[in-house]
């Protein structure tokens, strides 16, 4: 897959997993173009249109409670990457550093609105840089997107689509458990 769909795919990413604002549903029009463009990738098409497929199945107010159930509320889905395998520990902090430091070294500065480990954060920022950093940020926190996707899917979350993407997207740039390169991608 091109680099360039693999971007689209983190953009796409990081806008499903926002929280469902005014602004969020008025560019669901915008969403469903970009996903339409990726047919040529038949398991990340297929994932995100299951995702708006369950979506367009539940009011807004639903889908906003539904929202905070699963990422607010959830210990083991909630969307900071660092926190299932840190906790509020003190060691958080020096990981969350070092991810604000590599964003900064790519050249994007990081919001101060969000931790630096809040996966749309992380996957709005793997749109936007080359494969090697992509390889760097994320080699060592996939096995906690697997462990927040599977646990999704447990819940039988429509956002289980959503992580399955991001992943696809992943191990499209060579990212995976046991490979932090970034091969893999033209």
């Amino acid at each position: 897959m091109d680099l360039e769909a693999i971007r689209r795919v983190f953009q796409l990413a990081s806008f499903f997993l926002l929280y469902p604002d005014q602004k969020w549903w008025t560019s669901l029009d915008w969403v469903r173009k970009e996903v339409n463009d990726l047919q040529e990738w038949p398991e990340v098409f297929s994932s995100f249109n299951q995702f708006l497929d369950r979506f367009a199945q539940v009011e807004q107010d639903e889908w906003c409670a539904r929202y905070v159930q699963t990422f607010d509320f959830g210990r083991s889905t909630n969307l900071y990457v660092t926190y299932a395998r840190f906790g509020e520990q003190q060691e958080r902090g020096s990981v969350l550093l070092k991810m604000k430091q590599k964003y900064r070294l790519a050249g994007l500065e990081p919001t101060e609105n969000e931790l630096s480990d809040y996966l749309p954060l992380m996957l709005e920022f793997a749109s936007a840089v080359d494969v090697d950093t992509i390889s760097d940020v994320f080699g060592e926190h996939v096995e906690t997107i697997r462990f927040i996707r599977d646990e999704l899917d447990q819940m039988k979350s429509p956002y289980v689509h959503v992580l399955d993407a991001s992943i696809a997207a992943l191990e499209a740039v060579g990212v995976s458990s046991t490979d932090r390169k970034g091969e893999g991608c033209k």
